[in-house]
């Protein structure tokens, strides 16, 4: 009798793990974040839900400036927008400007109310122009200076040595 008695209660003990662990899990993860644009202007949508009553402050970690709607200006990313998410089953739209164009760039968005700060790290892919590089630049004072020097040529040929044409 009491080997089925611990048997009994091993398999409870383990139904109980089973339930509750995935429960645990997704707790953590309450909200969602997704960035969309091409080149440093982006829209950052922060989806959230299972949140609870009360507003919570927002702030994203990334190198440049975000748009504060409520406040109506671009503020430091170092900042928190102050009770961006109040309904707990919406979300916020931010606006932001990257101070940098590399192609990958890891940020992090939080959540704060009052002491309580939840955190997810999110990629932002950009695609950038690239700049021309120093090469383009000489190619084309190369074919300047080309240019310049075949129309003087032609222009002293033409029987006006030593006089430059104007242009």
């Amino acid at each position: 009798m009491k080997l089925y008695l611990i048997i009994f209660l091993f398999i409870v003990i383990l139904l109980i793990f089973i339930v509750i662990m995935p429960m645990v899990g997704q707790s953590q993860e309450i909200y969602e974040v997704s960035a969309e644009g091409t080149c440093k202007e982006f829209r950052t949508t922060i989806s959230a839900r299972d949140l609870g009553p009360g507003c919570w402050d927002v702030k994203l970690e990334v190198p440049g400036k975000v748009y504060d709607g409520l406040a109506k200006e671009w503020k430091s990313s170092f900042y928190y927008i102050q009770n961006a998410v109040c309904d707990p089953e919406t979300g916020v739209t931010v606006d932001i400007k990257l101070d940098t164009a590399e192609t990958e760039i890891l940020a992090a968005a939080k959540l704060r109310q009052n002491s309580r700060v939840i955190e997810k790290e999110f990629t932002i892919r950009q695609s950038c122009p690239q700049p021309l590089s120093g090469y383009w630049t000489i190619t084309v004072a190369v074919i300047i200076i080309l240019i310049f020097g075949y129309t003087l040529t032609w222009w002293s040929r033409q029987g006006h040595p030593g006089k430059l044409p104007v242009f």
